[in-house]
């Protein structure tokens, strides 16, 4: 208790999470962290085999696992999951994962709607986990139709896929997603408070990014040409196919991720050049004895460089090289 008579202990959570990871000191600090925030029923294993073999017997509401285990990997855990036949296909599932692994998580998110951490921010386990059992983890799909018909269609066909929210005008729909980012959103071009159109140029204005699939009833393929050149991902027509309107909801989220994944390697590749004209400098400044510039590039350089988390054993082996 504290001098105030306040008890200092965290909050006991009822939820019970189960934690694979391949190694052991990683499973035992994160289990102990989970623990000491609350999550005392937190059972730790180190097979993919051994974690099925335990769905198969109880209720989780998470599952916490490594990309890359003894026995298997995350996507065939997860596929095992998402197939429904051990467990509830709905079960929450956090990947961890380092780089190395980076792009294969990213095709994991959508496709299976999981969630993912990068062990470099382990930190953030605690308030992940959290996110993770209280937040719906389908990816969230606003839909800006005025027609109700329309719209009710577009959420019974993909509700079980996303989180699906309705707008029936354009204001509505700019103040939704503004409020909420939505991963994807439909949007029809005929709304009765403004164009469709300008709409998509107010969420452009938003998020350069952001994937909008165009509904449209009356439109030439020069329109459609020329609204996904103002940024639309993709466009369906009127009335909907449902297994096009899910088909087209996906490959657009996939879309996104690409572009997404390019914006970052490329915010990857000015550093790196950024890095290798540093540690080119230093070489030169040190083969003519200017030792302070030298020094002066490489403090740069570090400074620029992404934090990266090594485990012991690399750190040894790299002031062990030479």
């Amino acid at each position: 208790m504290s001098a105030n008579g306040d008890s200092t202990c965290p909050i006991q959570r009822s939820e019970f999470i189960l934690l694979v990871h391949q190694e052991p000191h990683a499973r035992e600090s994160m289990r102990k962290v989970l623990i000491s925030v609350g999550f005392r029923r937190v059972l730790a294993l180190d097979t993919a085999r051994g974690v099925v073999n335990k769905l198969r017997l109880g209720t989780y509401n998470l599952l916490i696992t490594s990309f890359f285990l003894p026995d298997g990997d995350a996507w065939t855990l997860t596929r095992i999951v998402r197939s429904g036949r051990f467990c509830r296909e709905s079960l929450p599932i956090l990947i961890l994962f380092d780089g190395n692994s980076d792009q294969a998580v990213r095709a994991m998110v959508h496709e299976h709607h999981v969630r993912s951490l990068s062990m470099s921010e382990l930190r953030r386990l605690p308030q992940v986990v959290d996110d993770c059992v209280a937040c719906d983890p389908r990816p969230s799909v606003l839909v800006i139709e005025d027609d109700e018909s329309s719209a009710n269609l577009a959420r019974d066909s993909l509700q079980h896929l996303f989180n699906v929210e309705i707008a029936d005008d354009g204001a509505r729909g700019l103040t939704a997603y503004q409020a909420r980012r939505h991963d994807l959103i439909l949007l029809d071009l005929r709304l009765p408070d403004m164009p469709g159109e300008e709409v998509l140029q107010k969420i452009r204005g938003i998020d350069s990014r952001q994937a909008v699939v165009v509904i449209t009833a009356h439109a030439s393929l020069d329109a459609h040409a020329a609204l996904m050149l103002d940024g639309a991902t993709d466009f369906i027509p009127k009335p909907f196919d449902i297994t096009h309107l899910r088909q087209v909801c996906e490959s657009a989220l996939r879309q996104r991720d690409c572009v997404e994944t390019m914006a970052e390697l490329c915010e990857i590749d000015a550093v790196v050049k950024e890095l290798s004209g540093r540690v080119f400098a230093a070489d030169h400044t040190l083969s003519v004895g200017k030792t302070d510039q030298a020094a002066r590039h490489l403090k740069s350089a570090i400074e620029n460089c992404p934090e990266t988390a090594l485990t012991d054993k690399e750190w040894r082996s790299l002031l062990d090289e030479f």
